[in-house]
């Protein structure tokens, strides 16, 4: 009998034990920082700071400072067009992040933009007609 007591209290006290842990574990803190280029150290106004596998998310200023509201051992995803992307899990409240340019983007050297557009017979007869008259 005395046993069966003995390990229903060590049962309740892991329960209890684990039930604590997770809510020091989920405990939100903000989390800021500054997102800079690697190469010269440049802040990157408008990159995008996310907690992964949520659409919680955040963009940073024009010097490159953020803030946002994360859990202890959350993961913060960072990132910035033509540059690679970076995974943090967030254990302080400073963090300050660099990101280096992507080998696959930087391997780009000519970008060609097209663009097209339907323009009705009406509308191109109009702006024809509308035009200044003269010699060219």
């Amino acid at each position: 009998m005395k046993t069966n007591s003995v390990l229903k209290k060590l049962a309740w006290g892991l329960v209890i034990f684990i039930g604590l842990s997770n809510v020091v574990l989920a405990q939100k803190i903000q989390v800021s920082g500054k997102v800079m280029l690697a190469a010269d150290s440049s802040a990157l106004p408008g990159a995008t700071v996310l907690i992964k596998n949520t659409n919680i998310g955040v963009a940073t200023n024009s010097q490159g400072d953020y803030t946002i509201q994360a859990n202890v051992g959350d993961t913060l995803r960072f990132s910035f067009i033509g540059l690679e992307i970076l995974y943090i899990p967030v254990k302080e409240k400073t963090l300050n992040v660099y990101l280096n340019t992507d080998d696959e983007t930087a391997m780009v050297s000519e970008c060609i933009v097209t663009g097209y557009e339907t323009i009705h017979h009406e509308s191109a007869v109009l702006k024809l007609r509308s035009g200044k008259h003269g010699r060219v």
